[in-house]
């Protein structure tokens, strides 16, 4: 995907500012590497911006490219109205042959509802994105400086503006009206900036392209071969450093192929090795996930998929966790166990063990165990 919007960068810049441009890019994204669904349609998003550039160029042989990803999209991650927004935008602001995109959009469309859900596919995307629930993960905030990327995330964008006034190189209208869209899009909700993010990186390179010519990108005499080597190796090396078997070793700590902030083995080893039928777990939402697939036997009260509860269930977690009326809560839910973070749920943890009628099972560095004393002697 980097390697795409490299090559976009490229074709309007030279090669120097387009490499750093996408470093930048590399390092404000970076947070959004998780292992997803959504990784998979990074570069279809790439794809799907070359293709209306082409387009807007004049060249409207590559738009059978679009209806093509919007099909691997749908069946892939539920951002495949993403899309839409681009050709729709390009349809109202761009250059290009309209009627020929007003057809790619029909046919994108058709192939929109070519997926196990049919039809039903809009009522989800509908669904995600109005759910209130929304409102409880982070990912659907607006960004918050609470990190480095974040940080340069706003660097990034109010640079931008009072920059592009200073070089003679214009956006387009269809650039503009993107810029505007995504913008508000990735103001909007974290999980938007690196769409955004992507778009602004080509954005910079049209707007830098003059200037870099005479300042970056300026006629070099005689290039070095032997330097490009020793620069390759080391990039080669680092990537390979990381490698969990490989890191093993310079760190000198063992890495587990799980995150155990998240992924409570241990506790879940107490379970196995107990057999205890308890009812109803209260648990934290971020084990919420593991203890359905390690312990599908006992139900969980919440985990991390936000949009399955409603919102009242959220609420009423989030009131637990600080405290509040965390006993009319247990008995109401039946709840006779309790699987706490020792990270996220601390001031939980503190009222629990403040009680007369809890006994502590088990305790490691990430969770802790609960059960009421009648349920186990």
């Amino acid at each position: 995907t980097y390697g795409m919007v490299w090559w976009l960068a490229r074709r309007v810049s030279g090669p120097k500012l387009a490499t750093i441009l996408v470093y930048i890019l590399i390092l404000s994204t970076s947070n959004n590497w998780v292992m997803r669904p959504q990784l998979l349609v990074y570069p279809l998003f790439a794809l799907c911006v070359w293709v209306l550039y082409e387009w807007d160029a004049g060249k409207k042989k590559y738009l059978w490219i679009l209806p093509l990803s919007v099909l691997l999209w749908v069946n892939l991650h539920g951002s495949f109205i993403l899309p839409f927004v681009l050709a729709g935008s390009a349809l109202i602001l761009g250059k290009g042959d309209r009627k020929v995109l007003v057809v790619a959009i029909i046919v994108s469309l058709i192939a929109s509802v070519i997926n196990p859900y049919g039809v039903k596919i809009v009522q989800f995307l509908i669904f995600q994105l109005t759910a209130p629930a929304n409102t409880f993960s982070t990912e659907w905030r607006p960004p918050s400086m609470a990190d480095w990327q974040d940080k340069l995330f706003f660097i990034c964008l109010f640079i931008f503006v009072p920059l592009g006034s200073f070089f003679s190189q214009r956006l387009s209208k269809l650039d503009w009206i993107w810029f505007l869209g995504f913008g508000w899009l990735a103001l909007s909700g974290s999980r938007y900036v690196i769409w955004f993010l992507f778009l602004l990186t080509i954005f910079y390179a049209k707007t830098l392209a003059h200037w870099e010519n005479s300042k970056i990108d300026f006629p070099i005499s005689r290039t070095s071969f032997g330097m490009n080597i020793v620069m390759s190796v080391f990039i080669l090396i680092l990537s390979f450093s990381h490698f969990p078997a490989i890191k093993n070793i310079w760190q000198k700590t063992v890495i587990s192929p799980y995150d155990l902030e998240t992924t409570p083995i241990n506790a879940v080893d107490w379970f196995l090795e107990n057999d205890v039928k308890g009812g109803h777990i209260w648990n934290d939402y971020a084990f919420g996930s593991y203890l359905s697939f390690a312990l599908p036997e006992y139900p969980v009260y919440i985990d991390t998929r936000v949009h399955n509860y409603p919102y009242d269930q959220w609420d009423e977690y989030l009131k637990v966790n600080n405290a509040q009326n965390w006993q009319q809560a247990f008995k109401r839910e039946g709840v006779n166990l309790l699987i706490l973070s020792t990270k996220r749920q601390p001031v939980l943890i503190q009222a629990i063990s403040d009680s007369a009628e809890w006994n502590m099972e088990h305790q490691d560095e990430y969770a802790v165990i609960y059960s009421r004393k009648e349920l186990l002697p």
